[in-house]
């Protein structure tokens, strides 16, 4: 076929009756003798030439999904990686249709900036939040009324899965936690799977909610809760958790650790920093904690409260 290349000639003759080889003969006609408005020829003959054109918008919208989809065997789900979303810029068609594809917008970026830009597409989808990237810009315009009423109705909606606070800026860290926490009395249902903080003191949002699906805990550096009974209580799904607090701040006695403990007894993987081990005596009245399903644990400290812990 004269004026296309010899893939596409092979593409057409493939599709046999599915494309209609006259009219594209006839446009690329009128392309070449310069009849017509060119822009708009070659976007419809570009259109007959796209596969993906007859593909339907919602099986399109599922392969995007699956450009973007994070790898499930990190060891806590991570959204996609920097330009994961550049299948955008393809063509006008492309990004219609994923922009109308609330999925691909269940990660609003990493960093202060990506938030303000990316938070209007997810609408009802699972949001996971993630912050481990640069602040770049004033904390004014990041944390602004429109972001912060677009984590106040994930809240209320229940449709965040995973929050991930690792941006070292205990402002923003403080700010965010606090406008996902509902207001008013009692206690709410929280279906989070994943949650890594620091720098941050999360005990009214632990207090708020109960995690009947969080499976993966981290709590590090100056992270401060005030009743460890609560996030026994609130949990008792995890597989693995992380407690690398640092020294001055106050951790758990024995007792209440292994409370902790013994209230998710589906644990696999164990990671306690040596200032989390407590240093007390406590647990000799203490009942055993059985984790049977405990494939890997990491302990860091001098050797008697590691051993009491162990005994």
């Amino acid at each position: 076929m004269q004026g296309l290349p010899s893939d596409q000639n092979a593409s057409l003759s493939m599709m046999g009756r599915e494309i209609n080889e006259g009219q594209i003969r006839e446009l690329e006609r009128k392309i070449e003798e310069g009849l017509g408005d060119i822009i708009q020829l070659k976007r419809a003959r570009n259109s007959l030439l796209n596969i993906s054109m007859r593909v339907p918008p919602e099986l399109l919208g599922h392969i995007f999904l699956w450009r973007i989809t994070p790898d499930t065997h990190l060891p806590h789900p991570v959204a996609a990686p920097k330009g994961s979303h550049a299948f955008l810029l393809v063509c006008h068609h492309w990004f219609e249709i994923g922009s109308h594809t609330p999925e691909l917008w269940s990660y609003w970026g990493n960093d202060t900036a990506a938030w303000p830009l990316w938070y209007k597409r997810s609408r009802s989808t699972p949001v996971d939040l993630v912050l481990n990237g640069p602040v770049r810009g004033y904390y004014k315009d990041f944390f602004d009324k429109p972001t912060q009423d677009a984590l106040q109705g994930l809240a209320k909606r229940d449709a965040v899965r995973s929050v991930q606070l690792l941006d070292r800026d205990d402002a923003i860290i403080t700010s965010v936690l606090s406008a996902l926490t509902l207001g008013g009395e009692g206690v709410e249902s929280s279906s989070i799977e994943s949650i890594s903080l620091e720098d941050v003191d999360v005990s009214k949002f632990f207090a708020r909610y109960r995690f009947p699906k969080l499976w993966h805990l981290k709590l590090s550096r100056k992270v401060q809760i005030s009743s460890w009974e609560h996030l026994g209580l609130h949990t008792g799904a995890l597989t693995t958790l992380s407690l690398t607090i640092e020294n001055d701040i106050p951790v758990p006695t024995m007792p209440q650790l292994l409370s902790f403990l013994a209230a998710n007894p589906r644990l696999e993987n164990l990671t306690l920093h040596a200032s989390t081990i407590p240093q007390d005596d406590g647990c000799r009245s203490t009942a055993p904690v059985p984790l049977r399903h405990l494939k890997k644990l990491l302990l860091g400290g001098i050797f008697h409260p590691v051993f009491r812990l162990l005994h």
